[in-house]
């Protein structure tokens, strides 16, 4: 039994070791990776924890292998792989490294695992204000206004009254995409571009001519009346033209006088001369026959006394509907909006006089 125990041991030498015989006794030399004295124990390579990161070791003769965990790599599994080598981070994202895995960091206005998303900067809320329409972009928006609007999110409104339209000192409001005009008095139309004709209304009374100005009208009384509308008479006895104690009764640009007995004339100044006691009115020259007078009138009046003023506008040619205004010797044809000429005969091009058409719009009169 010991002999055999004996040949074991000496064959376990020769396959792990050198045999170096002693007296009564023998030593090995071990080869590498074992040990004992008889070099029959195998060395734990493993015993010392080479393997690193937490992988599992192998135990060989001599040796060991490392079974690495994901993301590790090397003898003794001491390299983190670099993953991002094969990285699919989109958008110029940058890629951070881990342990078998990597992270994508993404540019603003991207998201997502690899940033392959655009985030919509149109939602949750619209930005756009008064109805603008939002257009995503990259970590932007664009905002489509609607007419009337502008600034980066729609929400200033263009003001109107930049250019200043409304004429003749009226004051401009400010509206979305429009404008309104308070015009001042005796101006109307959308910017105020139109002189109200007061003469319409025929306001000077008793033969009295109008002319029309900007906010108003003027009256050209005839002889005998004055006053803003010629409604008041002229008091012809002011001048107290009776005389020897005649009494002035005052008539229409003319007077009378009631003579003391005996006295006679136009002024009770003693003639009797008929022209003495009339007056041929509007500048009409007084002719006696014998025991009655004629008055000769200047051209617009016509009558006994020149009292009438001749209706000038029975002939008068006022086209396009306008009103005739008479005068003396004369007429005024007030012209209907879009017509001017001296009979209105002509129609106005509005295009070429206010040029009403923006932004390289086309007029059509």
């Amino acid at each position: 039994m010991k002999s055999a125990k004996l040949l074991k041991n000496l064959f376990l030498i020769y396959l792990k070791g050198t045999c170096k015989d002693l007296v009564n006794q023998f030593a090995c030399t071990c080869a590498p990776g074992f040990q004992g004295s008889t070099c029959n124990m195998n060395v734990d390579d493993c015993a010392v924890s080479p393997c690193l990161n937490n992988a599992s070791c192998h135990d060989h003769v001599n040796g060991y292998t490392c079974d690495c965990l994901p993301g590790f790599t090397g003898r003794d599994c001491r390299s983190n792989i670099d993953d991002c080598k094969t990285h699919v981070c989109k958008h110029d994202s940058v890629c951070i490294d881990g342990v078998a895995s990597y992270v994508c960091v993404c540019k603003q206005g991207y998201t997502g695992k690899w940033c392959e998303y655009n985030i919509n900067d149109c939602l949750p809320r619209n930005p756009c204000e008064s109805g603008g329409a939002c257009v995503d972009l990259v970590n932007d928006f664009s905002c489509v206004c609607l007419t009337g609007f502008t600034g980066k999110n729609c929400s200033i409104n263009m003001d109107d009254c930049a250019p200043a339209p409304c004429k003749h000192g009226g004051a401009c409001t400010d509206l979305v995409n429009d404008y309104r005009c308070t015009c001042t008095q005796g101006y109307t139309g959308k910017e105020c571009q139109i002189d109200i004709n007061e003469c319409v209304s025929q306001p000077c009374r008793n033969g009295g001519t109008c002319e029309n100005r900007g906010n108003g009208y003027v009256c050209h009384c005839i002889d005998g009346f004055y006053g803003s509308q010629c409604t008041i008479d002229v008091n012809d006895c002011s001048s107290f033209p009776c005389q020897h104690n005649g009494t002035c009764i005052d008539l229409v640009h003319n007077f009378k006088c009631i003579c003391e007995s005996n006295i006679t004339g136009r002024t009770c100044a003693g003639t009797n001369d008929i022209c003495s006691w009339f007056s041929c009115r509007n500048g009409g020259t007084c002719v006696s026959r014998n025991d009655t007078y004629s008055c000769q009138c200047p051209r617009g009046f016509t009558g006994v006394d020149c009292e009438l003023n001749i209706d000038d506008c029975i002939a008068a040619k006022c086209f396009n509907n306008a009103t005739c205004l008479d005068g003396v010797n004369n007429y005024t044809c007030l012209c209907a909006n879009g017509f001017i000429g001296s009979n209105c005969e002509q129609e106005v091009d509005e295009c070429a006089k206010n040029n009403p058409c923006q932004h390289g719009s086309r007029c059509f009169d």
